[in-house]
């Protein structure tokens, strides 16, 4: 989230506060499906990253965003204004940390070259997401094995991430607007990392959290279908 003034405290974001880029740090925002690939390609080189439902930001060295046009992506130096979540929000509703602010800033290169690996992804392909939504949601007579579920827990949450950085319209009018906004904070708590299963998560548990993702890429799946964008954007 930008804006052109700031104010101290944002309403609905408890600890959320407007701070001027371009003086301790620039940032690089971009709409989520590629941030979160380019997060996963930097690796260690990521430096702080904020996450909104639609959007996705890097805290680089003030001045950073000056240099050139990035892939997919906007540079927010000085006379931008970030909303940065409170030090300790590290899980939605609202803005918050996937990694925390007082890691050391990305360089404008690594982020750039991460960008640029991550555009280069295929397109959306819905015979697959088909697929994987139904291997996960078919009816079996006993738990598949582990490995199984873990595979189809890393499909479905790639798809899900994908679909859902798609402009599906307006989140604040009217019912259909409520039903969307609520459908994206259930996927943006899943997508969390404190509930995503680990390795020492309980089998039955992490079985039902597949079929959670199953159920959730199918709506946004859905949702594609019905309203065909061309395009990732930051919805509204």
């Amino acid at each position: 989230m930008t804006t052109a003034s700031s104010s101290s405290r944002i309403p609905g974001c408890a600890g959320a506060r407007i701070v001027a880029a371009g003086k301790e740090w620039d940032a690089v925002r971009t709409d989520r499906f590629l941030g979160l690939q380019a997060v996963d390609r930097l690796g260690a080189a990521s430096g702080p990253v904020i996450v909104e439902p639609a959007a996705v930001y890097f805290l680089v060295p003030p001045g950073g965003t000056t240099a050139g046009d990035l892939t997919q992506s906007k540079g927010l130096g000085a006379g931008h204004y970030v909303v940065l979540p409170a030090a300790d929000r590290t899980r939605p509703p609202g803005p918050y940390w996937l990694l925390p602010p007082d890691r050391p800033l990305a360089t404008v290169d690594d982020v750039r070259r991460a960008l640029e690996a991550a555009a280069a992804l295929v397109l959306l392909d819905l015979d697959t997401i088909r697929h994987d939504i139904d291997h996960a949601l078919c009816r079996r007579v006993e738990l598949p094995r582990r490995s199984i579920i873990d595979a189809g827990t890393d499909a479905l949450t790639h798809h899900l991430r994908r679909l859902m950085s798609y402009n599906y319209g307006p989140q604040n009018e009217g019912s259909t607007g409520v039903r969307m906004r609520t459908l994206c904070d259930v996927a943006e708590r899943n997508l969390a990392a404190p509930v995503r299963p680990t390795p020492q998560t309980n089998h039955r548990v992490a079985y039902v959290y597949w079929n959670t993702l199953a159920t959730l890429t199918a709506a946004f799946r859905d949702l594609y279908l019905a309203h065909r964008p061309t395009e990732p954007g930051q919805r509204t």
